[in-house]
């Protein structure tokens, strides 16, 4: 697909997008309820595509980078290095208050997986910015 062609549709949804977004917000206004599920579905799917496009282009970036998408390629390995320690490191244990409201222990240890993920990247961006700083002073 060209560039002029992919811009054309690339307007087309975001005006049809727009036009959808201005009806449902005038339903809502004349006090229809189906107004605000349709805005709903509009946000889901903006959302949807916006996001499922920049995997994509993000992949073929890489792709066609070469020996240039190196550095991109080693991040996203520490990153699931990262995520395995992490999930080994979690625990599966559910308290009974959350057992009652659905809470599975695979769960459980996925939220755990996450949370260790988050803290180790905040540990890691605070140093980061402190050693940026310590040098930025030496020098």
């Amino acid at each position: 697909m060209s560039d002029k062609m992919s811009a054309m549709l690339g307007k087309g949804v975001q005006w049809v997008l727009a036009i959808l977004g201005i009806v449902f917000v005038l339903m809502i206004f004349a006090g229809k309820d189906a107004g605000v599920d349709g805005g709903l579905y509009i946000t889901y799917t903006a959302f949807f595509l916006c996001a499922g496009m920049a995997v994509l282009f993000g992949l073929y970036s890489i792709v066609t980078a070469g020996k240039k998408a190196m550095p991109t390629l080693i991040g996203i390995g520490v990153f699931l290095v990262l995520l395995a320690i992490s999930y080994g490191m979690a625990s599966d244990s559910v308290l009974p208050a959350w057992q009652e409201m659905g809470i599975t222990p695979s769960a459980s240890k996925m939220v755990g997986a996450g949370l260790g993920v988050l803290y180790i990247m905040m540990g890691g961006a605070v140093v980061a910015i402190l050693a940026g700083e310590v040098m930025r002073l030496l020098k």
